[in-house]
């Protein structure tokens, strides 16, 4: 069995499960022996992986943070469904060129496995995969709500020392988020249509960004997605400035969104109208042509606020 594995580059596991599933006998001393190594994994202990689970738990370093903020974008969490199976893993992918710009961060935390994708999609830009295996992992990102993301990041940002949660926040926003300089200018951050975006509305209480909006849509094809945004220049640049500080010298993040940041700066400088409101939460439902927009929240701006 093991030879087979070894010839065919899987796991002996998998070897094992299609020789049960088609019928074919296996030597009992290879499910013995295999057996026996399952368990060693098991009982791995932290400092074993290859990427140590225990940095995670105990971040202290700009690149952990960054990297948990963009597993929470772009990342997914795995775990085989089959008994006592070694398949449980942490999977990050994102275009290529922007996973080459971030790939000193990501192994700045211990040794991935790389992968590169290729989709069926026409015009799709090609994809690199980072991915550990590592149980350890799993199962601390899924206590912390990585396996759904919908709900608040709450319990990750909790952890997070208050001088690097801002790299949490940069890493979001290189997975998930975008800056358009252009007419229309604004600052978005996309997610499912569920999204908790309490920990936003925190966040921009905190910077002191006087508007934003919640913009849940659902599309004409059924297809649901959510979105928090705020267009006023100020607020655009308050949120920069917080997620990019320290940028120069660490040089952590795709720096296509940086640029887009600094193309802001030097162009606009006078100050847009004070808003009305500091929150809106709306639904567009385009599912019915010309349905105007749903107001859910709409919290007028504290008295004095600028």
């Amino acid at each position: 069995m093991l030879l087979i594995a070894q010839r065919f580059g899987i796991h002996p596991h998998n070897v094992q499960y299609y020789a049960g599933k088609w019928g074919l006998k296996v030597d009992a001393d290879a499910k013995q022996e295999h057996s026996f190594n399952r368990r060693l994994q098991v009982a791995k202990l932290p400092s074993d992986y290859k990427v140590n689970p225990t940095q995670f738990a105990n971040v202290t370093t700009p690149e952990v943070a960054y990297l948990l903020g963009l597993l929470w974008a772009d990342g997914s969490i795995h775990k085989n469904p089959l008994p006592n199976s070694c398949q449980t893993y942490v999977a990050l992918a994102l275009i290529r060129s922007d996973m080459e710009t971030v790939r000193h961060v990501i192994e700045a935390t211990g040794q991935w496995s790389w992968h590169n994708l290729v989709s069926k999609i026409p015009n799709r830009q090609p994809q690199l995969r980072a991915i550990t295996y590592n149980k350890p992992l799993h199962d601390f990102l899924e206590k912390h709500d990585y396996k759904s993301k919908s709900s608040s990041p709450d319990k990750i940002l909790s952890i997070i020392p208050a001088h690097l949660k801002h790299y949490w926040f940069r890493g979001l926003f290189d997975g998930d988020g975008h800056i358009r300089a252009a007419s229309g200018r604004c600052i978005s951050i996309a997610s499912s249509y569920e999204q908790d975006w309490g920990y936003m509305e925190n966040l921009c209480l905190q910077l002191g960004i006087t508007t934003c909006q919640i913009v849940r849509s659902i599309h004409p094809k059924g297809d649901r997605d959510s979105r928090f945004l705020f267009g006023r220049v100020e607020d655009i640049l308050r949120f920069c400035e917080y997620i990019y500080q320290g940028y120069e010298t660490d040089k952590i993040g795709l720096p296509r969104k940086r640029e887009k940041y600094e193309t802001l700066i030097g162009r606009y400088t006078q100050s847009r109208p004070k808003p009305a409101y500091r929150l809106k939460e709306v639904v567009y439902d385009q599912r019915t042509k010309g349905r105007e927009p749903q107001i859910i929240r709409l919290l007028p701006v504290p008295h004095g606020t600028s």
